[in-house]
Protein backbone atom coordinates (compact mmCIF):
# COMPACT_ATOMS: atom_id res chain seq x y z
CA UNK A 1 0.00 0.00 0.00
CA UNK A 2 1.43 3.39 -1.07
CA UNK A 3 1.01 5.89 1.99
CA UNK A 4 -0.18 9.38 0.81
CA UNK A 5 2.58 11.84 1.67
CA UNK A 6 1.69 14.47 4.16
CA UNK A 7 1.23 17.58 2.84
CA UNK A 8 2.06 21.09 5.32
CA UNK A 9 1.16 24.60 4.56
CA UNK A 10 2.32 27.84 6.49
CA UNK A 11 0.03 30.64 6.07
CA UNK A 12 1.28 34.47 6.75
CA UNK A 13 -0.75 36.87 7.13
CA UNK A 14 0.88 40.47 5.91
CA UNK A 15 -0.07 43.99 5.10
CA UNK A 16 0.72 45.92 1.93
CA UNK A 17 3.82 47.71 2.55
CA UNK A 18 3.02 51.11 2.70
CA UNK A 19 3.63 54.62 4.88
CA UNK A 20 0.50 54.99 7.22
CA UNK A 21 -1.32 51.51 7.09
CA UNK A 22 1.62 49.22 9.13
CA UNK A 23 2.65 49.24 12.71
CA UNK A 24 0.17 52.24 13.44
CA UNK A 25 1.05 51.99 17.33
CA UNK A 26 4.29 51.82 16.74
CA UNK A 27 4.11 55.04 14.34
CA UNK A 28 2.17 56.68 17.73
CA UNK A 29 5.56 56.65 18.94
CA UNK A 30 8.30 57.01 16.23
CA UNK A 31 6.65 58.13 13.04
CA UNK A 32 4.72 56.50 9.81
CA UNK A 33 8.43 56.62 7.93
CA UNK A 34 10.24 54.70 10.36
CA UNK A 35 7.59 52.39 11.63
CA UNK A 36 7.55 51.54 7.75
CA UNK A 37 11.21 50.58 7.80
CA UNK A 38 10.74 48.50 10.93
CA UNK A 39 8.06 46.57 8.94
CA UNK A 40 9.72 46.03 5.80
CA UNK A 41 12.40 44.56 8.61
CA UNK A 42 10.46 42.57 9.74
CA UNK A 43 8.91 41.32 6.77
CA UNK A 44 12.83 40.09 5.86
CA UNK A 45 12.87 38.40 8.86
CA UNK A 46 10.06 36.28 8.44
CA UNK A 47 11.03 35.68 4.86
CA UNK A 48 14.00 34.49 5.75
CA UNK A 49 12.68 32.35 8.50
CA UNK A 50 9.77 31.00 5.91
CA UNK A 51 12.42 30.55 2.86
CA UNK A 52 14.76 28.43 4.14
CA UNK A 53 11.27 25.92 5.38
CA UNK A 54 11.83 22.56 3.39
CA UNK A 55 8.64 20.95 1.91
CA UNK A 56 6.11 23.69 3.57
CA UNK A 57 3.76 25.15 0.96
CA UNK A 58 3.63 28.87 1.94
CA UNK A 59 0.82 30.94 1.30
CA UNK A 60 0.98 34.64 2.20
CA UNK A 61 -2.62 36.33 2.60
CA UNK A 62 -2.62 40.15 1.97
CA UNK A 63 -5.14 42.50 4.27
CA UNK A 64 -6.32 43.91 1.39
CA UNK A 65 -5.85 44.00 -1.99
CA UNK A 66 -3.77 46.59 -4.40
CA UNK A 67 -5.86 49.13 -5.23
CA UNK A 68 -7.59 48.88 -9.09
CA UNK A 69 -5.55 44.72 -9.32
CA UNK A 70 -5.73 41.67 -6.88
CA UNK A 71 -3.07 39.79 -9.13
CA UNK A 72 -0.64 38.03 -7.37
CA UNK A 73 2.05 39.09 -9.59
CA UNK A 74 1.60 42.11 -7.97
CA UNK A 75 1.25 41.67 -4.58
CA UNK A 76 4.68 39.27 -4.81
CA UNK A 77 6.32 42.80 -6.68
CA UNK A 78 5.27 44.60 -3.60
CA UNK A 79 6.79 42.28 -0.85
CA UNK A 80 10.56 42.51 -1.77
CA UNK A 81 11.10 40.27 1.29
CA UNK A 82 9.39 37.24 -0.17
CA UNK A 83 10.49 37.46 -4.29
CA UNK A 84 12.95 34.70 -4.09
CA UNK A 85 10.01 32.45 -2.52
CA UNK A 86 9.63 29.81 -4.79
CA UNK A 87 6.63 28.15 -3.67
CA UNK A 88 4.56 31.06 -2.72
CA UNK A 89 1.00 31.46 -3.22
CA UNK A 90 -0.82 35.14 -2.65
CA UNK A 91 -4.43 35.66 -1.69
CA UNK A 92 -6.49 38.28 0.44
CA UNK A 93 -7.96 37.95 3.71
CA UNK A 94 -11.47 38.06 3.64
CA UNK A 95 -13.63 38.41 7.10
CA UNK A 96 -14.92 41.33 9.30
CA UNK A 97 -12.14 40.49 12.22
CA UNK A 98 -9.17 39.36 12.79
CA UNK A 99 -10.72 35.88 13.87
CA UNK A 100 -12.92 35.36 10.33
CA UNK A 101 -9.96 36.67 8.12
CA UNK A 102 -7.87 33.30 10.04
CA UNK A 103 -10.52 30.82 9.92
CA UNK A 104 -11.34 31.40 6.29
CA UNK A 105 -7.57 31.13 5.37
CA UNK A 106 -7.63 27.98 7.18
CA UNK A 107 -10.71 26.67 6.02
CA UNK A 108 -9.13 27.55 1.90
CA UNK A 109 -5.46 25.68 2.70
CA UNK A 110 -7.25 22.85 4.15
CA UNK A 111 -9.51 22.80 1.53
CA UNK A 112 -6.56 22.55 -0.24
CA UNK A 113 -5.15 19.12 0.87
CA UNK A 114 -3.14 20.19 3.52
CA UNK A 115 -2.83 18.12 6.33
CA UNK A 116 -0.80 20.52 9.05
CA UNK A 117 -1.07 24.45 8.51
CA UNK A 118 0.10 26.92 10.90
CA UNK A 119 -0.72 30.29 10.39
CA UNK A 120 2.20 33.27 11.43
CA UNK A 121 2.08 37.22 10.96
CA UNK A 122 4.72 39.31 10.54
CA UNK A 123 4.91 41.21 13.68
CA UNK A 124 7.27 38.89 15.40
CA UNK A 125 11.58 39.56 15.30
CA UNK A 126 12.50 36.59 16.88
CA UNK A 127 10.68 34.04 14.43
CA UNK A 128 13.30 31.83 13.13
CA UNK A 129 13.10 28.41 10.57
CA UNK A 130 14.24 26.07 13.83
CA UNK A 131 10.72 27.83 15.15
CA UNK A 132 8.48 26.94 12.19
CA UNK A 133 10.06 23.61 12.02
CA UNK A 134 9.34 22.62 15.44
CA UNK A 135 5.93 23.53 15.36
CA UNK A 136 4.76 21.52 12.35
CA UNK A 137 6.89 19.06 14.61
CA UNK A 138 4.80 19.24 17.07
CA UNK A 139 1.80 18.44 15.02
CA UNK A 140 2.76 14.99 14.91
CA UNK A 141 1.76 14.25 18.05
CA UNK A 142 -0.80 17.14 19.19
CA UNK A 143 -4.09 18.36 17.67
CA UNK A 144 -2.80 21.92 18.31
CA UNK A 145 0.48 24.17 18.39
CA UNK A 146 0.74 27.89 19.93
CA UNK A 147 3.27 30.07 20.51
CA UNK A 148 2.65 32.05 23.40
CA UNK A 149 3.30 36.18 23.15
CA UNK A 150 4.35 37.98 25.59
CA UNK A 151 1.54 40.41 25.18
CA UNK A 152 -1.52 37.79 26.13
CA UNK A 153 -1.78 37.05 22.38
CA UNK A 154 -0.12 34.24 20.11
CA UNK A 155 2.51 34.49 17.15
CA UNK A 156 1.72 31.25 15.75
CA UNK A 157 -1.52 28.53 15.47
CA UNK A 158 -1.28 25.29 14.09
CA UNK A 159 -3.50 22.44 13.87
CA UNK A 160 -4.74 19.55 11.81
CA UNK A 161 -8.18 19.92 11.46
CA UNK A 162 -9.87 23.21 11.14
CA UNK A 163 -11.54 24.34 14.95
CA UNK A 164 -13.98 27.22 14.00
CA UNK A 165 -14.32 28.25 17.65
CA UNK A 166 -10.77 28.91 18.38
CA UNK A 167 -11.47 31.78 16.27
CA UNK A 168 -14.93 32.90 17.46
CA UNK A 169 -15.78 35.53 20.54
CA UNK A 170 -12.34 36.89 20.90
CA UNK A 171 -11.18 40.24 22.34
CA UNK A 172 -8.74 40.68 19.08
CA UNK A 173 -5.70 42.27 20.11
CA UNK A 174 -6.22 42.06 23.96
CA UNK A 175 -4.42 39.95 26.56
CA UNK A 176 -7.36 38.03 26.48
CA UNK A 177 -6.52 36.21 23.00
CA UNK A 178 -4.76 33.28 24.13
CA UNK A 179 -5.90 32.08 27.44
CA UNK A 180 -9.42 32.40 25.91
CA UNK A 181 -7.99 30.58 22.76
CA UNK A 182 -6.60 26.90 24.93
CA UNK A 183 -9.96 27.50 27.07
CA UNK A 184 -11.52 26.61 23.57
CA UNK A 185 -8.86 23.88 23.59
CA UNK A 186 -9.81 22.30 26.60
CA UNK A 187 -13.38 22.30 26.35
CA UNK A 188 -12.69 20.19 22.59
CA UNK A 189 -10.37 18.46 24.54
CA UNK A 190 -7.94 19.16 22.17
CA UNK A 191 -4.35 18.73 22.98
CA UNK A 192 -1.85 21.33 22.73
CA UNK A 193 1.74 22.01 22.30
CA UNK A 194 3.26 25.31 23.46
CA UNK A 195 6.08 26.79 21.85
CA UNK A 196 8.42 29.15 23.83
CA UNK A 197 7.41 32.71 24.56
CA UNK A 198 8.23 35.06 22.46
CA UNK A 199 7.29 39.05 22.42
CA UNK A 200 5.81 40.60 19.27
CA UNK A 201 6.85 43.92 18.25
CA UNK A 202 3.69 46.49 18.57
CA UNK A 203 4.69 49.71 19.60
CA UNK A 204 7.54 51.94 21.06
CA UNK A 205 8.01 49.95 24.27
CA UNK A 206 8.58 47.03 22.24
CA UNK A 207 11.04 48.28 20.22
CA UNK A 208 13.45 48.92 22.98
CA UNK A 209 14.02 45.20 23.29
CA UNK A 210 15.12 45.04 19.77
CA UNK A 211 18.14 47.69 19.93
CA UNK A 212 19.51 46.05 16.19
CA UNK A 213 16.28 47.07 14.66
CA UNK A 214 16.28 50.53 16.66
CA UNK A 215 19.37 51.42 15.57
CA UNK A 216 18.70 50.50 11.88
CA UNK A 217 15.95 53.64 12.06
CA UNK A 218 17.86 55.92 13.19
CA UNK A 219 20.95 54.97 10.92
CA UNK A 220 18.98 54.61 7.81
CA UNK A 221 20.60 51.16 7.24
CA UNK A 222 16.56 49.99 7.09
CA UNK A 223 15.28 47.70 4.06
CA UNK A 224 13.60 49.22 1.03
Amino acid sequence: MIMRKERSALIVFLKNPTEGHVKTRLAAGIGNEKALWIYLELLSITAEAVKNLAGISVFLYFDEALPGDASAEEHQARVHAFRNGENCTVAVQTGDNLGERMLNAFTEVKNKGFHKICIIGTDCPEISTALLEEAFRELDTHDLVTGPALDGGYYLLGMKQVHAPLFKDKNWSTTTVLASTMGDAADAGLSVALLRQLRDLDDSDDLAFFPHLEKRIFTGNHTG
